[in-house]
């Protein structure tokens, strides 16, 4: 080995450590870069024959697409988890048993007619059954309302992901692009890859994604492993909206034939979450409080048309006739034959007969009366069931977001065991490489010494 071999090995010793010191310093000071993926240099031994040292080579980025899957479906299931239990919290609101609710506004309502029963002639009785029966038809009004505005949120959410994800794949489609060309010009793509692949995580979020690698470190992105979204060399197939027949908005992706429904791949992702709370536990929540309402309607218009107000007219409905379940709940109002008029509320069988309270328990009768679901429970136990189901729901959608999320946190700490950044060990690895240039500086000193030394012996 000569002595100008031992300088050359001494300067490539120097350039790997000098390159492993850069990179690692841009390790640590990405640390807490969101999706940043570390580096460290490509570092090989030369043969001896070739000239011997070190040869440092571009910095790998180092990641592991198992890892990375898991993680993007991790994501998903959060999305889908956390956006339905979002949606769902509404159905807390609407039910509670606070002021207003259909619960109470029942019991206040049965508790006027018991009252009637012992005073059917008095007037500040009977207007106080038509109070409470405008109360009640309120709290029915207001929980359909409450149902329908988390809908109608949950359409709003839908369409806001749509165009997140659709800008998100332009992106991810552009950087494509970019680290095509960056690979075919020999330049280190390792920040175009790590912001694509964040990308590509915000996406699982909204839908399920699955990663198929193509040329040049390049990545085909596709939607529950069957339709392109993205292709390798860019291409971007976009998700639309529109809305159905019921106002409720459905998601289809645009393609060469035409916008295709994609329901059936919607399994996971915030977009599943919002649509499976929407036509889910809400829908279902909302059917059952319009049969209820209709089912009460029903019953105490058919019982008060028998009987007779103070004016001695009969026939007449208590509330609104309803033309069925469908939006019942948001239709319900107190009749406008008796509305505001004490004297026409029926209480009696018979015309013109003072304190006569027939009709007025018959009335009563209703609260106990198996009048709902189809015969087979009072308003109040159909009630009591809504209420129990929507607890469950609930329950079980909250349950499922925290189970969701845990797995989350896992699946991002897998994903950091391989990709993060460890300070404590990158600064181990600045020592090492600064050790390393010293190494390498002072072999170059000693061949500059010798082949110093060597010349003055020549002279």
């Amino acid at each position: 080995m000569t002595l100008l071999r031992a300088l050359n090995i001494g300067v490539n010793g120097l350039t790997a450590a000098s390159l492993g010191s850069a990179v690692t310093g841009h390790n640590i000071t990405n640390a807490n870069t969101e999706g940043y993926s570390r580096q460290q240099i490509d570092q090989r031994a030369r043969p001896l024959h070739y000239g011997g040292g070190v040869e440092a080579r571009d910095p790998l980025r180092i990641a592991d697409q198992f890892a990375d899957r898991r993680l993007n479906d991790a994501n998903s299931q959060d999305g889908q988890a956390s956006a339905r239990a979002g949606i769902l919290g509404a159905l807390d609101r609407v039910f509670s048993e606070d002021a207003g609710s259909v619960g109470l506004a029942l019991d206040e309502f049965h508790s006027a007619l018991t009252e009637l029963t012992t005073n059917p002639s008095d007037g500040a009785t009977r207007s106080k059954v038509l109070a409470a029966a405008e109360q009640l038809t309120l709290a029915f009004n207001r929980a359909a309302a409450g149902l329908n505005e988390a809908r109608v949120e949950a359409n709003d959410r839908i369409e806001l992901e749509v165009t997140q994800v659709n800008d998100q794949l332009k992106q991810i489609g552009d950087l494509n692009t970019q680290i095509m060309q960056a690979g075919n010009a020999g330049q280190d793509a390792a920040t175009l890859i790590d912001t694509r692949d964040q990308l590509v995580r915000q996406v699982a979020k909204r839908v399920p994604v699955t990663v198929i690698a193509g040329p040049s470190e390049t990545v085909n992105v596709l939607l529950g492993g069957s339709r392109t979204l993205v292709a390798d060399n860019g291409e971007v197939s976009e998700l639309v909206t529109k809305v159905d027949a019921n106002g409720n908005r459905q998601v289809l992706r645009t393609a060469s034939t035409g916008a295709e429904d994609i329901s059936s791949l919607l399994t996971s992702g915030s977009l599943s979450g919002y649509i499976d709370a929407r036509d889910g536990a809400l829908a279902d929540a909302a059917s059952a409080l319009d049969q209820l309402a209709y089912d009460v309607s029903e019953a105490y218009n058919a019982v008060h048309a028998t009987g007779y107000g103070k004016d001695g007219i009969t026939g007449r409905n208590l509330f609104e006739a309803l033309s069925g379940p469908t939006g019942a709940a948001a239709a319900m109002a107190v009749s406008a034959d008796v509305k505001g008029q004490p004297d026409a509320l029926a209480a009696g069988a018979v015309s013109g007969v003072a304190g006569d309270n027939r009709v007025a328990l018959q009335l009563t009768d209703l609260a106990q009366g198996k009048l709902a679901l189809g015969g087979t429970a009072t308003a109040s136990g159909a009630l009591a069931d809504l209420v129990g189901q929507v607890g469950t729901a609930v329950q079980s959608a909250n349950g499922r977001a925290e189970f969701a999320s845990l797995s989350l946190d896992q699946a991002q700490r897998l994903r950091d065991d391989v990709s993060g950044v460890s300070t404590d060990e990158e600064m181990v690895n600045l020592m090492r490489y600064q050790r390393a240039y010293q190494a390498s500086l002072r072999v170059i000193e000693t061949a500059d010494q010798m082949l110093a030394e060597l010349l003055s012996m020549r002279r």
